[in-house]
C-alpha cells in the first residue's frame, strides 16, 4: 500500500507526538493549504491508518505497523548534491608535522594585530 508525501508527514507527525494531536495543531504543523491537509486526512481514515475521536488525530495499530515497516522507503538518505565539495576546492590534508602558512587576513584581528 502507497501513501503520498504528505499522507506520510500527517502520520509521522501524529506518530512522534504521542501517538495522538489536536486536528488544528497537525494541520498548523504541516503547514499545508486546508485543502491538502483535508484530503490526506480522510485518505488516512480510509485506510484507518488514523481515526478521529473528539476533535484529535489518534494513530491505529494498523497506522503504526505501516508507519514503523515503511518509514525507512520515506526517509532513505538522498545523495544533497549541494553538500559536496567541488574537487578545485579540496586539497590534501596537512600533516602535523609539515609547514602551514595562514593568512593574515583569516586571522582574528583581536588575537593578531597586524603590525
Amino acid at each position: 500500500m502507497r501513501i503520498s508525501k504528505i499522507e506520510f508527514r500527517l502520520l509521522s507527525l501524529v506518530y512522534k507526538s504521542s501517538h495522538y494531536l489536536n486536528a488544528f495543531t497537525v494541520y498548523r504543523k504541516l503547514k499545508l493549504s486546508f485543502s491538502e491537509f483535508i484530503n490526506a486526512f480522510n485518505k488516512l481514515l480510509e485506510k484507518e491508518f488514523i481515526e478521529s475521536i473528539d476533535k484529535k488525530i489518534h494513530i491505529t495499530a494498523k497506522g503504526n505497523k505501516f508507519l514503523l515497516e515503511k518509514k525507512n522507503n520515506y526517509l532513505i538518505l538522498v545523495e544533497k548534491i549541494w553538500r559536496k565539495v567541488p574537487s578545485e576546492f579540496t586539497q590534501n590534508c596537512i600533516e602535523s608535522n609539515e609547514f602551514y602558512v595562514p593568512r593574515k587576513t583569516l586571522l582574528d584581528s583581536r588575537q593578531f594585530k597586524n603590525k
